[in-house]
């Protein structure tokens, strides 16, 4: 399975003054293709924590995975992430006359020296075109740098999203009126006999009460296996609740 990590960067997310929603926008668009969002981080505008976070992250999904930052990407003293990222890979900071062009382009005429500092990325990046105008995206191997943002963020990321092919992951759902302390050793057995699936379960305090039951995986059949099995014994749990209620 192809796994990722989300790092949203900003110190206004850490303060409360910014609600992050990117993360879940890239949460939702990684699940569609096939892709386990292995951990969400939001971490401050410092550069050393940004500096060992990508390299944590890289390290953690492996050559095969992907990580995306979120935000600092801007010009002002605060956005630090293209310096961070450029350490992180051991690469200098060049301009890109691309970048600059492509800011041109979409704001209509010249651009300020302090606009153009959002096209200093680092050396070797693949260059992603942010078609509102403002900082453009890069890419440095499987390390994808975004804007804050989340209308630029989106519309930046949208191409790389639709370049990853993954295995799909399949998931089975159920809403049971039964509660988790019920159904935990069902769970307990399930983990035991299926540990390749992943399990979810949810309470529900709104309308129907109870548990929301949520299982996947990218193996279809195996899916559907633990599906019957785990499904036969909440049936069980519930028909001897119904009784008991008699």
């Amino acid at each position: 399975m192809t796994d990722a990590v989300v790092l949203i960067i900003g110190n206004e997310i850490l303060a409360g003054y910014t609600q992050d929603t990117n993360s879940a926008f890239l949460a939702r668009a990684l699940r569609a293709r096939g892709v386990r969002l292995l951990e969400v981080r939001t971490i401050a505008d410092v550069r050393q924590t940004i500096v060992d976070a990508v390299r944590v992250a890289a390290a953690r999904v492996g050559e095969g995975g992907w990580v995306f930052t979120c935000g600092g990407i801007g010009p002002t003293p605060d956005d630090l992430t293209r310096q961070s990222v450029a350490e992180a890979f051991g690469r200098p900071l060049v301009r890109f006359a691309e970048a600059v062009r492509m800011m041109e382009m979409y704001r209509g005429g010249p651009v300020s020296e302090m606009a153009q500092k959002m096209a200093d990325l680092p050396e070797g990046s693949l260059l992603l075109a942010n078609p509102t105008g403002g900082a453009p995206g890069f890419q440095i191997e499987r390390v994808v740098v975004l804007p804050g943002i989340p209308q630029a963020m989106e519309a930046i990321v949208q191409p790389v999203l639709d370049s990853i092919q993954a295995p799909t992951i399949h998931t089975q759902e159920r809403l049971t009126r039964l509660f988790e302390s019920v159904l935990t050793p069902a769970f307990e057995d399930f983990v035991a006999s299926y540990p390749e699936l992943d399990l979810g379960s949810y309470p529900q305090t709104k309308g129907v009460k109870g548990t929301l039951i949520r299982v996947s995986a990218t193996d279809a059949l195996r899916l559907q296996q633990g599906w019957d099995w785990l499904m036969a014994q909440v049936d069980a749990l519930e028909g001897s609740s119904a009784a008991d209620a008699c």
